[in-house]
């Protein structure tokens, strides 16, 4: 059922193509398939390639100079291509774990990046020639796997106890041959201009840190999905029709004052196009951007320019500020599919203040909050956070310690009580302009991303590598889930993300990124709900890549806790902190509040409240938006 599935799948996306783009196909098992696509007689052929080893010069040379059509615009091989989709079969190993079914996964790149530099460089030679005799640079290429599993055969191996988060001396050699592998199969890909996605369905894992590397340093794309069912398509549709730029440069020049500390996004450091340029490769960046262009010692390469990207960065001072300006320039520039090459550029000045009031008043609490947090889930995805419970924790106390500094320096301190033998104990008072800040730190330590709402460490590591590279409003979502509710004119609008919102006569929808969730009251109808919601996130769902999972939970049903997870447990504060957090509570009645009360679903986890306390720091209880990030939007 899952073949005929993906046939389907594919079968669609090939018809929704223009007719100019030039595909091919490759099937991976214990071997590599490479299918002609210049056949007419309504049958598949394929010329195979060992899998066990990685790709030898004859055997690629058997498959380039032989008599086959690896790659055809779709014009001229549509129906050959929907045949090669059709004689598609399940794997023959029916008796073995899905997960440890022969994949090799390796190898069958290394084909596609072979044939893709054949085929570029034989199109250029023919079609692409410029009037100055200089070959004009073709686009990117793109490799769209659908995998359901890891690498489990060839060439980049591990065992399986590594894709669990299971540390052992006797792995870490397997694990260091895996890395180095993949890492030359990205630098081939990077030396082709060739962005590599892999989109997983099923749920076996398949090793997202691995991966991970592939198709980040490529400008691709990792994705999961659990079933074979339609948001696999959206986003196999998605992944090949979106448009990005490439070969992209990213540069800061700022005032002497200050320094570049940190750059993180997408973006990796020049050298190998510095290198490519000084030694009189202009076409590796294009011959008139390489004379005309200066970087500075802050610039660095994205692998792809897309939108819905975002880049953070750190800026810290060298020396104390005199002046009464500093200004940051940012200088962006990368090329288009058709060879052109776009600049823009974007030059800030800011004031400089001794007034800590000054200060605090030209705070963004949500865009530290979410700068704060992607600092700390870079050095989560450099240590192995998302398989290793022990760096988890250290990072969630790390962060708490964080906000604790915060308030120690931004908030007013005042002592609580004072032992004989211990001293003084103080808490800190935090302003209302920095409680989203202590929100979104906050929903960063239970989130999936760092807690263990995610069950897998194959989703946390997905989802903190779609958090890096997110855009600001994508960022906050995947870090502080936005709740809306539907009122009487039939409308959503944002309230507290908080479980006292489950009430039986509610219909919530909570977004959060990669995910949104449906919760349907007892008291609601299921079938008039529908379309309000359907249209709903069909709105907030636009133009998004990846397409966000729905998922519909009434209540009671078992998938409504993943929603309440999600939801900060308001109900275990005191009555005054809930009304205060949620002013509409006032009106119920004492004996709603406690059939309100008696329905929350058990929480392990502190609230918000709770968790700030603890690290002695106390939220100014003023109104919702200067509590929780995703309403101070």
């Amino acid at each position: 059922a899952e073949m005929e599935q993906l046939k389907g799948h594919l079968a669609e996306v090939l018809d929704s193509l223009p007719g100019t783009t030039s595909v091919g196909f490759i099937t991976f098992g214990s071997s590599v398939a490479v299918y002609d696509l210049g056949q007419t007689r309504g049958m598949a052929v394929c010329d195979v390639v060992v899998g066990r080893h990685s790709l030898e010069e004859r055997d690629m040379k058997e498959l380039l100079l032989g008599s086959h059509t690896h790659i055809a615009p779709l014009s001229s091989c549509l129906a050959a291509a929907k045949t090669v989709v059709e004689s598609l079969r399940p794997c023959a190993q029916k008796s073995v774990a899905m997960r440890n079914r022969a994949r090799c996964f390796g190898v069958g790149v290394e084909v596609a990046l072979a044939l893709m530099k054949h085929e570029m460089g034989a199109d250029s030679s023919r079609n692409y020639g410029s009037g100055m005799g200089r070959p004009r640079y073709r686009g990117v290429g793109r490799i769209l796997t659908v995998i359901s599993g890891p690498i489990s055969m060839g060439p980049g191996t591990v065992p399986p106890e590594i894709i669990d988060g299971e540390d052992h001396p006797e792995y870490e050699y397997a694990e260091a041959q895996a890395k180095r592998y993949i890492e030359a199969v990205t630098a081939a890909a990077e030396r082709g201009g060739v962005a590599v996605d892999i989109i997983a369905a099923g749920l076996a894992a398949v090793n997202v840190p691995l991966f991970g590397f592939l198709t980040q340093r490529t400008g691709g794309c990792l994705l999961l999905h659990e079933t074979f069912g339609p948001l696999l398509q959206q986003n196999i549709r998605a992944a090949i029709s979106r448009v990005a730029g490439h070969r992209g440069t990213l540069d800061v020049f700022i005032s002497p004052s200050l320094a570049v500390a940190q750059v993180i996004g997408p973006a990796g450091p020049m050298r190998a196009r510095v290198t490519g340029v000084s030694a009189g490769n202009e076409d590796d960046m294009g011959p008139e951007y390489a004379r005309r262009q200066f970087l500075s010692s802050n610039a660095c390469e994205m692998s792809s320019v897309e939108f819905g990207q975002g880049y953070g960065f750190v800026i810290a001072p060298l020396t104390d500020i005199t002046s009464m300006h500093v200004f940051v320039q940012f200088v962006m520039s990368w090329s288009l599919p058709d060879g052109s090459r776009l600049e823009r550029v974007v030059t800030k000045r800011f004031d400089t203040t001794s007034s800590l009031a000054v200060f605090m008043r030209a705070v963004n609490p949500n865009a530290a909050g979410v700068l704060l947090a992607k600092r700390v889930i870079l050095q989560a995805l450099k240590e192995g956070a998302a398989g290793n419970k022990a760096q988890a924790q250290r990072l969630r106390a790390a962060t708490g310690s964080r906000l604790r500094e915060i308030g120690k320096h931004l908030g007013q301190t005042r002592e609580t009580s004072r032992g004989f033998f211990t001293g003084a104990t103080y808490v800190y008072d935090l302003p209302k302009e920095l409680g989203p800040l202590a929100d979104a730190l906050y929903q960063l330590v239970r989130g999936p991303m760092l807690g263990v709402i995610a069950g897998h460490p194959d989703e946390r590591a997905l989802l903190q590598t779609l958090f890096l590279k997110a855009g600001y409003d994508e960022s906050l979502l995947l870090l502080a889930p936005r709740l809306y509710r539907q009122e009487d004119d039939r409308q959503f609008y944002p309230v507290p993300p908080v479980d006292a919102a489950m009430t039986p006569g509610s219909l919530l929808m909570l977004d959060h990124g990669a995910q949104m969730f449906v919760w349907i009251g007892s008291q609601v109808d299921s079938a008039a709900a529908a379309p309000a919601y359907t249209t709903f996130i069909q709105r907030m769902a636009a133009k998004r890549f990846p397409v966000p999972e729905v998922i519909v939970a009434r209540e009671g049903s078992g998938d409504a806790r993943y929603m309440a997870a999600r939801l900060v447990p308001l109900l275990k504060d005191g009555e005054a902190e809930q009304e205060a957090m949620m002013p509409e509570l006032r009106e119920l009645s004492p004996e709603a509040r406690m059939a309100l009360q008696q329905t929350a679903f058990p929480m392990d986890e502190p609230s918000m409240l709770q968790w700030c306390r603890h690290y002695f720091v106390h939220p100014a209880l003023t109104e919702p938006s200067h509590i929780f990030c995703s309403m101070a939007w």
